[in-house]
Formats: structure tokens, C-alpha cells, sequence
């Protein structure tokens, strides 16, 4: 059983375009990690019809848990033949990019899509000794990157999420 508490909490200071999760002390970061053990997830995934499997990388900083829960649902997903997509969707208040690299690392030539945003291909390219470009040359530097990316971590397929400031809001697309 979960003790009760919050989810998570986020507060959102609109004239400062600003929003701050709080999430470390959640009940989702402090449950037991036999509430999402390998058993749990293979029961999960038993007889069930399911797609496709997406995970963050937020999700691996929050605790360590969190991390072992993330660990054995990969692990099991991949098991079971299911289509299992990886955002590193790093954000530098849970910790460094190198730890997350680090927890990811393992999976990244075993999961079918890895998404990362452009404005992380140099925290990337430091993590695999690689040269990247990040948002400012996209053409030519992301053709160059999604390659050098791909062969150095054997990766099946790369997803690269672009964003771009403007007056009106921020534009987005993906590149695979």
C-alpha cells in the first residue's frame, strides 16, 4: 500500500513564462520498489495488447525507486516484443545530463525510438565524446548529428525534438 500525499505539485508564474514542478518528495518518488518490481511489470505486460511503451528520462531522476521501477519496465517491455520509445527529456533541476546519460546509456541501442531536443545535443555529444551542434545550425549540424549519434550509440532510431522561440509562443517539430 501507498501512503497518501500528492502526486506532485507545480506552480506556474504565467508573467514569467516559468512553471516549477515539485516532485522528489511525491508519493509516485517514494513508493516501494516491489510495487514495480520485474514481477510486477511481466504481470503488466501478461496477456495484454499493448502498442507501444514511451519513457522519460525525468522519470529515471526523480528517485531511486523511480529509477529500478523505470529499469525493470524497459526490461520486461523489450522482453515481451513491445515498441518501446525513450525521451531523455533531461531537465538540469533533477540532476546532470552525465547521471542521466548514464542510467539511459544501457538502453539506448535496445529501444526502438530514443527522442532527444536539440537544445541537449551538446550535453549529448560531451557525454559520447562527439562534436554535436545544438539548435542555432539545424539543417546541416542535425543531418550531421542524427548520424553521429546513431552509429556511436547503435541507437535503431533517433528522434530529435526542435523548438524555436517566437513573439507568438514556441514552434516545434521532430526530426527522425
Amino acid at each position: 500500500a501507498v501512503a497518501p500525499g500528492e502526486v506532485g505539485i507545480y506552480h506556474v508564474w504565467p508573467q514569467q513564462k516559468r512553471m516549477v514542478y515539485q516532485r522528489r518528495h511525491s508519493v509516485f518518488c517514494t513508493m516501494a520498489d516491489a510495487m514495480f518490481s520485474d514481477e510486477f511489470w511481466h504481470g503488466y505486460w501478461q496477456g495484454l495488447y499493448r502498442d507501444v511503451f514511451h519513457v522519460t528520462g525525468i522519470t529515471m531522476q526523480l528517485s531511486d525507486c523511480c529509477r529500478r521501477a523505470q529499469h525493470a519496465a524497459i526490461r520486461c517491455a523489450l522482453d515481451k516484443g513491445v515498441f518501446v520509445s525513450l525521451d531523455l527529456n533531461w531537465r538540469p533541476a533533477l540532476g546532470p545530463f552525465a547521471d542521466l546519460f548514464a542510467e539511459v546509456k544501457p538502453w539506448v541501442s535496445l529501444v526502438d525510438v530514443v527522442v532527444i531536443s536539440t537544445d541537449q545535443l551538446g550535453e549529448l555529444g560531451k557525454a559520447i565524446s562527439c562534436e554535436l551542434d545544438s539548435a542555432e545550425a539545424l539543417d546541416t549540424a542535425i543531418q550531421v548529428s542524427l548520424v553521429s549519434v546513431c552509429e556511436e550509440l547503435r541507437a535503431k532510431t533517433l528522434c530529435i525534438c526542435c523548438k524555436f522561440a517566437q513573439k507568438q509562443g514556441q514552434l516545434r517539430w521532430s526530426v527522425v
